[in-house]
């Protein structure tokens, strides 16, 4: 089997970038995440490792052990059937790698306890919380049936989000507060073509479109 050339250009997400890694360690879990979350397979040897980190090899194994008791990565070693030989080296993200790679967190802390362990201690905002954020509110407005008629486009409105935050979570930040059965009772009592019209274009005025 040829050896990979060395990649052209590898992307180092947010969530990699902020972490307690020395560039290398970085380097190398982005480039493995990268891979692995393509759906290819990381093979490897130290030579391939080394020319895109411009480290030797010894420093190379230093990086991958580093990185597997951080709990990022695990390594698996194929041999020669009935031989101690070496064949292959395969690199997978762990549970934890995983995450790390494919996210891009507000804030992300990790500790390490004293087996080595990784613990990650908050991942906020991601795209599958923002999702589950939209249900609650959602399924929450829908629980006021007495708008029943009004459910859909408030949570339209309110629900719509910049890939981090909901616009009524923002609102919330700003006002401090967020009754949404007092906000659906407003939106009841503008219920007529020119309040609503004036209503939808001062908030277009105010968030934009």
């Amino acid at each position: 089997m040829a050896r990979p050339k060395s990649p052209p250009f590898i992307i180092i997400p947010r969530s990699i970038y902020k972490l307690d890694l020395s560039p290398n360690e970085k380097l190398v879990l982005a480039n493995i995440g990268n891979v692995c979350l393509s759906g290819g397979t990381y093979y490897f040897d130290n030579e391939f490792i080394s020319e895109f980190t411009n480290t030797t090899k010894r420093q190379v194994t230093t990086i991958l052990n580093s990185l597997i008791n951080k709990g990022f990565i695990e390594r698996k070693l194929i041999y020669r059937k009935g031989t101690k030989e070496v064949m292959k080296r395969v690199v997978k993200l762990t549970s934890v790698g995983g995450e790390v790679c494919d996210r891009t967190p507000t804030e992300i802390s990790f500790r390490d306890n004293k087996k080595n362990t990784l613990v990650n201690t908050q991942v906020i905002n991601n795209k599958k919380e923002l999702s589950q954020r939209f249900k609650e509110f959602s399924d929450k407005v829908r629980s006021y049936a007495e708008y029943s008629q009004y459910h859909e486009a408030f949570i339209n409105w309110w629900g719509e989000d910049n890939g981090t935050y909901m616009m009524w979570e923002l609102e919330k930040r700003k006002k401090g507060t967020f009754a949404i059965k007092n906000r659906l009772n407003t939106f009841k009592l503008r219920d007529n073509s020119q309040g609503q019209d004036d209503w939808e274009a001062s908030l277009r005025e105010k968030y934009g479109t």
